[in-house]
């Protein structure tokens, strides 16, 4: 039996997005999908830290949120990953109001 491991709904949603180490300048990733809590990205360079800051557009807002990195892995025979990070701290005003109206619109994604 398989279980949807994520503790909330989450939908499809793709954006491009900078990811932001402390070591560094920012990476280039999109965004698969989003949750309350979260979201899923693709990038072709390597996290090398714990956590990251996020900067994304969501409808007419630019989201910032401080990010942990809960999952990454490499996808075959590509020089991509695939990232989920889990939300720590919303630096934009309004990204939360902004990401619960698109989880109102739009249905949950299957996987």
């Amino acid at each position: 039996m398989f279980y949807n491991q994520r503790a909330n709904p989450r939908v499809s949603y793709r954006a491009p997005a900078r990811l932001i180490q402390s070591k560094g300048s920012g990476i280039r990733a999109t965004v698969e999908d989003i949750s309350i809590h979260g979201l899923k990205v693709r990038h072709q360079s390597p996290l090398t830290e714990s956590n990251c800051h996020l900067i994304m557009q969501l409808a007419d807002t630019v989201v910032q949120a401080h990010c942990r990195i809960a999952r990454i892995s490499g996808i075959a025979g590509q020089n991509e990953y695939e990232t989920g990070l889990q939300f720590i701290k919303f630096i934009s005003i309004g990204a939360v109001q902004q990401i619960q109206e698109l989880l109102s619109l739009k249905p949950a994604a299957n996987s």
